[in-house]
């Protein structure tokens, strides 16, 4: 029974033995650099978020001269509207005056 025991314990071992390899094989490996190439590293690396920190302030500059171009155009036809909606009123107004029989209360119908 000895010999079981311990063939089993063996096993048991070689499992642990084999997911602690594998667990160790799935971490990145960390070996030890010379400053000078962290040092080139950390530099890439600022100089990627300074880059990336220009190009999100440029974006958020042109959305905000995009939205003040569309509030522009939206006040200029909101405005051209107004006028379009106004002219038939205006032309019924001239047709009005214009008629020498006007009766005032014809034109306030109208």
């Amino acid at each position: 029974m000895t010999d079981t025991n311990n063939q089993e314990k063996n096993i048991e071992n070689n499992e642990l033995g084999d997911a602690q390899a594998s667990a160790a094989h799935d971490e990145p490996v960390i070996t030890p650099t010379d400053p000078e190439q962290q040092l080139a590293e950390l530099q890439a690396q600022v100089t990627q978020a300074q880059d990336q920190f220009l190009r999100a302030r440029a974006e958020v500059e042109n959305m905000r001269k995009r939205a003040a171009e569309e509030v522009t155009k939206a006040h200029k036809f909101a405005i051209e509207s107004f006028a379009e909606n106004l002219l038939p009123v205006m032309d019924s107004l001239h047709a009005a005056l214009a008629d020498p029989s006007a009766d005032t209360a014809k034109i306030r119908e109208g």
